[in-house]
């Protein structure tokens, strides 16, 4: 029945424009090309947090992709501060030219030894300073730059971050679409104390893809049809939907009489 209506929807909908029909929603699903994180930690002797969150110098530790989970963190231990910043790179270049999308959302899967409970998280746009790979610079600060959305991880099941209007523009402006995850106190800019502050999710390491994160895009396509091709769409669901030949011939002669009215 739902494909019924929506295609009768959208056989009106074409008729009133004139034979131009908006396509039914498509929906496509991205996973990672990359994952991983970069880590300010203790070796790095860092005390202060103004200086350690706008750190530039060269980080000890190199960019880390082969845990299966990626952890955003901000705290401090044993006088030192300790920041994770996460990123992930999609490749949405099979998105049509022609599309027009609805909606943005980045779904992940909490991983429970690594979260402290409530701590939120950000997804940011982030900048890499080259493009085939992460590298120690792109963990500083200023390459996480604008809010595409946050929340605080659910516990066993996923967790669904739907993007506001600039990550809708960035997937369809990237091919390389690029997501950066940290902490909201590190994005914020808010002094995390000693008290542990991390969020981690399940990474495309992590076994089998039932956890891995993944991109999901909503989109239509414009297409223009004709008035005969419109209802020749129709009449085939019709025949499958509408119960009774008699049934069937009443409906269509319906949507023929609609067809004059608008059309010459």
């Amino acid at each position: 029945m739902k494909k019924f209506l929506l295609s009768s929807f959208i056989v009106l909908m074409g008729l009133l424009n004139g034979g131009t029909v908006y396509a039914a929603q498509e929906t496509i699903r991205f996973y990672p090309e990359f994952d991983g994180r970069n880590a300010l930690t203790n070796v790095d002797n860092q005390t202060d947090w103004f200086a350690a969150r706008n750190f530039n110098g060269e980080l000890t530790l190199d960019p880390s992709n082969e845990v299966d989970h990626l952890h955003s963190r901000s705290d401090l231990a044993l006088g030192k501060f300790r920041i994770y910043r996460t990123s992930m790179l999609f490749d949405v270049s099979s998105l049509p030219d022609e599309a027009v999308v609805e909606s943005v959302s980045l779904n992940v899967y909490k991983e429970e030894s690594n979260n402290d409970g409530d701590t939120g998280i950000v997804f940011t746009k982030h900048q890499w300073s080259d493009p085939f790979h992460l590298s120690k610079d792109d963990w500083f600060i200023d390459n996480y730059t604008t809010e595409y959305s946050r929340g605080i991880l659910l516990d066993d099941e996923y967790t669904k971050f739907t993007f506001n209007s600039d990550g809708v523009s960035d997937v369809v402006f990237y091919d390389q679409f690029i997501i950066g995850g940290l902490t909201v106190y590190d994005f914020d800019n808010i002094n995390p104390g000693s008290e542990q502050r991390t969020v981690s999710f399940y990474s495309t390491e992590s076994s089998g893809v039932d956890k891995d994160p993944y991109l999901e895009v909503v989109y239509t396509v414009e297409e223009e049809k004709s008035l005969d091709e419109l209802v020749e769409e129709l009449e085939e669901v019709v025949e499958t939907e509408v119960s009774g030949k008699s049934g069937q011939n009443s409906f269509l002669a319906q949507i023929k009489k609609i067809s004059n009215f608008f059309l010459p």
